[in-house]
């Protein structure tokens, strides 16, 4: 996937919104970026604006503008070259980007080693780019890589079939085994709550939400985290039905039992067994 310019053109790939699932960057973060990305230099990585010029780009109030910016900066995925004291347009260099036009080619922007916007600093793109890596801007050292591909071709755990409590569906088409520990684990942690019916809701909602689905990596943590909210709004309690009252006798039968009652008095005191 590829956004294109007048000339040149940068891409984009699926690694970047696994930021967005695994929490690395929220999903404003994560728009401002890709506008950033789109207007960037495709020849330098380097955009001149502001949270200002985003702003009223995009129609996003100025505050949370300033406030993905310097998130995003936090988090190295650009740096600012701002002026103290000015609020005029500064040059945004996005770290790691991958010239796609002119005379450097081919070379990576390092913008954390760049000693100012006029002395940038390029190397040069050595690993192949692959589905799995975030955006062109963006390149996952080799050391998390290969971690990456070690978890990937782990094989998903298997709890035995007499142990099994229920299954989730993941992201990757998978399904996430529930364990009768874990329930049993889970219901002590959260008293209130009807763990075994709240699993299944959050499967019925998961179903229904297919773009909420977690990661493997990521289940339990939504898990906890829709228990705790059951928790907090009071819970699922199970109640027990109260036992039925015996029915009432009629009248008619309190009469009736009462004469039977006078008959078998005056019998036995007659002396008739």
């Amino acid at each position: 996937m590829a956004i294109v310019r007048s000339r040149g053109f940068v891409q984009v790939r699926r690694g970047l919104f696994e930021h967005v699932q695994n929490g690395e960057m929220s999903m404003g973060e994560c728009f401002l970026y890709m506008a950033i990305l789109a207007n960037a230099d495709p020849a330098t990585g380097v955009w001149i604006s502001s949270a200002g010029m985003l702003s009223s780009y995009y129609s996003i109030p100025s505050r949370t503008c300033k406030d993905w910016l310097a998130k995003l900066e936090k988090k190295r995925y650009l740096r600012r070259f701002m002026v103290q004291g000015k609020h005029a347009q500064y040059p945004m260099l996005i770290h790691k980007f991958q010239c796609t036009d002119g005379a450097l080619k081919g070379m990576r922007l390092n913008a954390w080693e760049s000693a100012s916007y006029q002395q940038l600093k390029y190397g040069p793109c050595l690993e192949q780019c692959t589905d799995s890596a975030p955006v062109g801007a963006l390149t996952v050292p080799q050391s998390t890589r290969e971690g990456e591909k070690k978890r990937t071709n782990t094989p998903a755990r298997s709890v035995p079939p007499e142990e099994l409590a229920g299954t989730l569906p993941l992201v990757a088409g998978t399904f996430y085994e529930i364990s009768r520990a874990q329930v049993s684990e889970w219901s002590q942690a959260f008293p209130a709550v009807d763990v075994k019916t709240e699993l299944k809701q959050f499967k019925v909602w998961l179903d229904a939400n297919p773009t909420k689905k977690k990661t493997r990596k990521g289940i339990c943590r939504a898990i906890v985290g829709w228990l705790t909210r059951s928790q907090d709004r009071g819970g699922r309690v199970i109640t027990m039905p109260a036992a039925p009252l015996p029915a009432q006798k009629s009248q008619y039968q309190l009469d009736a039992e009462q004469q039977r009652a006078e008959r078998r008095q005056a019998m036995r005191e007659a002396g008739i067994q």
